[in-house]
């Protein structure tokens, strides 16, 4: 299946806010970790929850703050994975995630580790969006 096909799939996660691919290629996860990943669809689709610490480009009023949001990533084909954890356990902490559309036409993903752990996480995707859920304020605080 190739970007911008349409894929008849149920959404596992309500959000509010989606970040389509054009824009997400375009934003930083470096010191943000991973801290699950769900198939769903039948196995097809892989939601990757992270812990975002959303950069300034994306929010300049929210500097060091930290979202939830689901890397969705459709129809997951070519998987690779290369994790190297040692003697530490935890969370997969992002250096980079590389995002480009290849010469088929397909998402070419790599979430690169440095540290603790090492390693990598590859695989290419029909579509991939970040998705989250809006903050909403507290209309005690707002006052």
């Amino acid at each position: 299946m190739k970007m911008g096909q349409q894929k008849n799939c149920q959404e596992k996660h309500s959000t509010d806010k989606k970040i389509p691919f054009i824009e997400l290629k375009e934003l930083s996860f470096s010191d943000s970790n991973i801290i699950s990943m769900n198939w769903v669809n039948d196995g097809d689709d892989l939601l990757i929850n992270i812990d975002w610490l959303k950069p300034i480009k994306f929010d300049p009023n929210s500097i060091g703050s930290n979202l939830a949001v689901v890397l969705n990533c459709i129809y997951v084909t070519n998987m690779k994975m290369d994790i190297e954890f040692n003697e530490s356990m935890g969370y997969l902490s992002i250096f980079k995630i590389d995002m480009k559309i290849n010469k088929d036409n397909i998402v070419d993903v790599e979430i690169k580790f440095l540290g603790i752990p090492d390693g990598y996480i590859h695989f290419l995707c029909s579509d991939i969006y970040l998705s989250y859920e809006e903050e909403k304020s507290d209309p005690a605080v707002s006052g």
